[in-house]
């Protein structure tokens, strides 16, 4: 995945940008873009897909889950779904 990061000097009127790419997960599992995931070891839940953010719940091994999409994000493979309260969740997946 590509994109732009756009700089804007602002003691002038230039903008810069220059390409940056996403980083490669660390996931070696080959994953649909939708689809039913069982887990074979334990795997936090977050509310975002950030290593850094807290494990509101978790999956152990033998559970499933049904994801909406894929997302890649902080050097991971993360899986995405809605929850019964419509909020979105997330799973590393490694």
């Amino acid at each position: 995945m590509s994109g732009y990061i756009h700089f804007k000097d602002l003691g002038g009127s230039t903008v810069t940008s220059t390409p940056s790419e996403q980083s490669t997960p660390s996931s070696s599992i080959a994953l649909s873009s939708s689809g039913t995931y069982t887990f074979t070891s334990r795997h936090g839940i977050k509310n975002a897909p950030q290593q850094s953010s807290s494990d509101i719940a978790y999956y152990d091994a033998g559970s499933s889950v049904r994801y909406d999409k894929t997302v890649i994000s902080d050097g991971y493979g993360w899986l995405s779904y809605i929850s019964y309260s419509g909020a979105s969740h997330y799973i590393a997946i490694d």
